[in-house]
């Protein structure tokens, strides 16, 4: 995240990419979105006060039913995988740095070896995003946008649910950089994972194709 501050980059809402991907606004090239997936507590504990203190923005794509059964507590225990709470959503949100995304309410899994969520026909697809805007709804926080698709999984049925669901934006894990006049429920992203080191970031950011 510093290596982004001190090197100028622009984190964009989701809005804007929208916008940009429909040729309706221009980003500095040197724009990136920033996304974490699955909603951990440690996206509070660590991220939040790095982003805050930086200034830039992200997405938090939560999956519904382990915040929904999240129970509140004051402790935190790093060594511990826990998931954020409705009370550290709605401060992340409150704070302006944070929007909140779609990662299904409960399908968030595998039936032998197979994205659930492409097993299911599209009422149950609609029903569990349904459940997840409720949720937030119920919380006063707003209605998610965008999806992103466990497990990077998606097809036609999918697709239209997500459509039919209020999701503008649907993001997979096929690495890409994304460009005006893209599918938007079909945008790319590039994972970052534990295992990359400030170099490997930096090849991302700095070689990714025009």
């Amino acid at each position: 995240m510093h290596y982004l501050k001190e090197n100028q980059f622009y984190t964009p809402t989701l809005a804007e990419v929208e916008a940009f991907v429909l040729g309706n606004l221009e980003l500095p090239r040197k724009s990136v979105l920033v996304t974490f997936d699955d909603g951990y507590e440690s996206n509070f504990h660590y991220a939040h006060p790095i982003l805050s203190k930086l200034g830039l923005r992200a997405v938090n794509f939560i999956v519904g039913i382990n915040t929904q059964h999240r129970e509140t507590h004051t402790g935190f225990d790093p060594l511990v995988l826990t998931h954020l709470s409705w009370e550290q959503l709605n401060i992340m949100v409150k704070s302006g740095i944070w929007e909140i995304g779609s990662h299904t309410y409960d399908g968030h899994k595998k039936l032998n070896n197979v994205p659930v969520l492409q097993t299911w026909s599209s009422d149950e697809q609609v029903m569990d995003f349904q459940a997840i805007n409720d949720n937030l709804y119920a919380q006063q926080l707003p209605q998610p946008i965008s999806i992103a698709y466990p497990y990077g999984a998606y097809d036609h049925d999918i697709l239209k649910s997500s459509t039919s669901s209020g999701y503008r934006l649907g993001f997979t894990v096929e690495e890409g950089v994304v460009r005006p006049g893209a599918n938007l429920l079909q945008l790319p992203r590039y994972g970052v994972f534990p295992w990359h080191d400030l170099n490997q970031l930096e090849l991302i950011l700095v070689n990714s194709p025009e």
